[in-house]
C-alpha cells in the first residue's frame, strides 16, 4: 500500500471519529493503528506465513505497545473453531 493511500485511509478513519468508539478496551482508532495493522504479524491458523517470530515479541511491543501486542499474540495463537 502506498503512503498516500495509507494516509488517505487514516484521515478518513480520523474524520469518522473512530477514537470515540470503544473496541477491545481502547479507542477503535488506536486499536486499528496498533493491533489492526499487525494482527497477523506472527501468522495465524489460516495465514501460515509469519513475518515475525513469536521470539520477537519485545520488538512488536516496542512498536505497538504491550496491550496491543498481547491481542496480536493471542489472535495468532487461537484456533478458529475455539471461538
Amino acid at each position: 500500500m502506498s503512503t498516500k493511500k495509507r494516509d488517505a485511509i487514516l484521515a478518513a478513519l480520523i474524520s469518522a471519529d473512530l477514537a470515540d468508539f470503544t473496541h477491545a478496551g481502547d479507542g477503535l482508532l488506536s486499536h486499528l493503528k496498533g493491533t489492526g495493522l499487525c494482527h497477523s504479524i506472527y501468522g495465524t491458523e489460516s495465514y501460515r506465513k509469519s513475518p515475525l517470530s513469536v521470539f520477537e515479541r519485545d520488538l512488536v511491543k516496542e512498536l505497538i505497545g504491550e496491550k496491543a501486542e498481547r491481542f496480536v499474540y493471542y489472535f495468532g495463537c487461537h484456533i478458529k473453531d475455539s471461538l
